[in-house]
């Protein structure tokens, strides 16, 4: 069966090259398949709605 959503190496960061640079996503990988249940936890800023708008804008491959 084919991922309905794929994901790969997805990384964000800010202030890039700079001295306060932060990465708070690095080489994220993921498949979503059909009729599965994803669930993305953690603690408050640890980067779940991030890695949500990434994929959703720009890192799908269906």
């Amino acid at each position: 069966m084919k991922p309905i959503i794929k994901f790969e190496n997805v990384s964000v960061g800010y202030s890039l090259g700079k001295s306060n640079e932060v990465w708070v996503l690095k080489d994220i990988t993921g498949e979503i398949y059909p009729e599965e249940y994803i669930v993305f936890f953690g603690p408050s800023g640890c980067g779940k709605s991030t890695l949500l708008y990434t994929i959703s804008f720009g890192s799908i491959k269906v």
